[in-house]
């Protein structure tokens, strides 16, 4: 899985022919069986995946595949879906799933199988606001789902200005500019010392109010980010109140959680 999405053109775009035949007989396969049928998109990269064996990999209903780039996990998902599975497991962290929503958008469009995640990241924010267990199994993850213990939550979908029939998009929960990109590096330099979960959250929010407050004029985390904020129905910029330059922000966040790590509230 990709660290990292840079631009649009790096996206891998397969074209709708290449989407799977999702008609009648694969839904009704969906209801039909006695034992479900899980996929899982597995990263062994994941933190909490490294040198630990895939979990259920010997049994028959459980479909375990580890793709290692976006047009591996987009045949992947494919494949998934011309089996029909159950399930969609996402066995990573918060990148994992953010490349399994987006290669998987082109895939399985509206009708896409329940969706289970593994807390195996570092930060699993996603986990965090579903309100999981930190080492949450895959056993136990399969017996709620058994039970319907099901939450709704829906992604934010980007994709680009110029071409937005093309295909590519990328999905995910949380979208970040200016210091929060500042505060995503500064996490990524926690977990590097030993700093995972919500007290890496912790140790980024105290360390970017403390450079905000008492850094220097040339701090970076003291400085504004060139944004435009477009209504894309009206096609005007949004207002910008208060001090500073209208086409800068030091911060913007767009997010569909409910909850964030530490108890916050978006």
């Amino acid at each position: 899985m990709h660290g990292t999405i840079y631009e649009f053109e790096t996206l891998p775009s397969f074209g709708k022919t290449s989407r799977p035949d999702q008609t009648g007989p694969m839904r009704s396969a969906r209801r039909g069986r006695a034992v479900p049928l899980v996929g899982i998109v597995r990263n062994p990269r994941s933190h909490r995946n490294k040198g630990v064996a895939a979990e259920m990999a010997d049994c028959s209903n459980i479909l375990t595949e580890t793709p290692r780039t976006r047009e591996e996990l987009f045949h992947t998902l494919g494949e998934f879906a011309r089996r029909g599975i159950d399930y969609l497991v996402v066995d990573g962290g918060d990148g994992t799933v953010r490349d399994v929503l987006s290669c998987g958008a082109e895939v399985f469009g509206d009708d896409w199988p329940s969706l289970i995640v593994l807390p195996k990241g570092k930060t699993n924010a996603l986990t965090v606001d579903l309100g999981l267990p930190n080492h949450w199994s895959l056993a136990e993850a399969l017996a709620a789902a058994h039970e319907g213990y099901t939450v709704t939550r829906r992604p934010l979908r980007i994709t680009s200005l110029e071409n937005p029939g093309e295909g590519r998009c990328i999905q995910g929960f949380i979208l970040g500019t200016g210091a929060f990109s500042i505060a995503t590096e500064a996490g990524q330099e926690a977990h590097r010392r030993g700093a995972f979960n919500s007290f890496a959250v912790g140790l980024t929010v105290l360390w970017g109010i403390l450079q905000t407050l008492f850094g220097r004029s040339g701090n970076p985390w003291r400085k504004c980010t060139p944004t435009r904020i477009v209504d894309r129905h009206t096609g005007r910029s949004l207002p910008h109140p208060g001090p500073g330059r209208a086409d800068e922000r030091f911060l913007t966040v767009a997010t569909t959680f409910e909850k964030f790590p530490l108890g916050a509230r978006p």
